[in-house]
């Protein structure tokens, strides 16, 4: 089957998709709204994959709305491609346009973000969010909380959904964690409790409620330490505050890093923390837990298919500074034993639920339930 795999092209969501399906038996091509050869952070282009050129240099930051004028180019690959199915998402750019083509078997994949944040944004993203939704003959979610609310735009057939958490590499982060000293050392905290943050410091991720939270706990508890991942668009602000309050020598600001040195910082930490106003299954959450670290994360749908309070982490409302400065305080009075049988626990969890290669399987099937119809 030959496949077209369209998406924004850039995170390591779309490294772990491509090179899944580099695996298999599929001739897989790519096309990037960003028009560039996808790297996904560094990544290289899995090998069997094949980048389509196209037209579309008015794509970058592109809105819905625009969308629509890249529909033609679009039609235009798909009569140089001749795809078996057209793999595509986020659901109002990347979606809409493959839906906009009439293209089928079309399969359509939510973000999280965009049927859960983005599809409100304002009447003509409700339009895109139905359209995309009736247009297609699947799609495919991360998680219970984006299927539900994709039900609330269209009655979406069970039957034609495919859901599984986007997971992780067991493998790799299931693995026997090294001494946790090394880093910690280097930044001249043996001894401090650590909180790690790996958002990007956007407002879905909400780091204003996160760095304030900390500085409320470091004020009560001053061997609390946080240790922030990532950039964005709030970089300037974070700064500010860091500098405003005073907080340099207790916050490192790591920047951004390659997925594959992420370890040591899991490893380094006592506990992991979101705010996220929004997300479906986080796979950053997942490697948290996967490492053993307690989760202290926002009281939203996507978490709590995750999270049980009192047993395996944390769940705050999403806005509260002082419940989840709290709540990382209540992380570092936790004893060895519990702090071991909560590392036992989520591990056990992303075993049994989060495997990235069990669950790709699932997308795999519905290829070939998409192939044996029109064969």
């Amino acid at each position: 089957m030959r496949v077209l795999y369209f998406s924004h092209g850039s995170s390591i969501h779309d490294y772990h998709f491509l090179q899944g399906l580099a695996d298999s038996e599929h001739e897989i091509f790519v096309l990037s709204l960003e028009s560039r050869v996808p790297t996904a952070l560094g990544y290289p282009l899995p090998q069997k994959v094949r980048h389509v050129q196209w037209n579309a240099e008015t794509a970058q930051g592109i809105s819905p709305e625009k969308c629509q004028l890249l529909v033609p180019e679009f039609k235009r690959v798909l009569d140089r491609v001749r795809p078996d199915l057209v793999h595509a998402g986020p659901v109002q750019t990347c979606g809409l346009v493959a839906a906009m083509s009439g293209f089928h078997p079309f399969l359509l994949m939510s973000w999280g973000r965009d049927i859960l944040m983005d599809a409100n944004r304002n009447a003509f993203s409700e339009w895109c969010t139905r359209f995309a939704l009736r247009s297609s003959d699947l799609l495919l979610c991360d998680s219970g909380a984006v299927v539900e609310a994709a039900r609330r735009w269209i009655s979406y057939p069970e039957g034609r959904i495919i859901r599984f958490p986007w997971g992780i590499n067991v493998e790799t982060f299931l693995s026997s964690p090294p001494p946790r000293t090394p880093l910690r050392e280097q930044l001249g905290w043996l001894d401090a409790f650590i909180v790690l943050s790996t958002r990007s410091w956007e407002p879905i991720y909400n780091i204003g409620t996160l760095i304030e939270a900390f500085r409320l706990a470091h004020s009560r508890r001053p061997n609390v330490r946080l240790l922030m991942l990532g950039s964005g668009s709030q970089a300037e602000e974070v700064r500010h505050f860091v500098l405003r309050h005073r907080l340099s020598e207790v916050v490192h600001l790591a920047g951004r890093i390659e997925h594959e040195s992420i370890l040591q910082y899991y490893d380094c930490a006592d506990v992991y923390v979101s705010c996220s106003l929004t997300d479906g299954s986080s796979v950053s959450l997942l490697e948290a837990m996967a490492r053993g670290l307690p989760p202290v994360v926002s009281d939203i749908p996507g978490n709590r298919e995750w999270i049980t309070p009192g047993e395996n982490g944390w769940l705050v409302p999403a806005r509260s500074t002082s419940l989840f400065a709290g709540a990382i305080l209540q992380a570092a009075d936790l004893s060895l034993v519990v702090r071991d049988r909560i590392a036992e626990r989520n591990r056990q969890i992303v075993r049994e639920r989060a495997d990235w290669r069990k669950n790709f399987d699932r997308l795999l099937k519905a290829y070939e339930s998409i192939e044996g119809e029109t064969a």
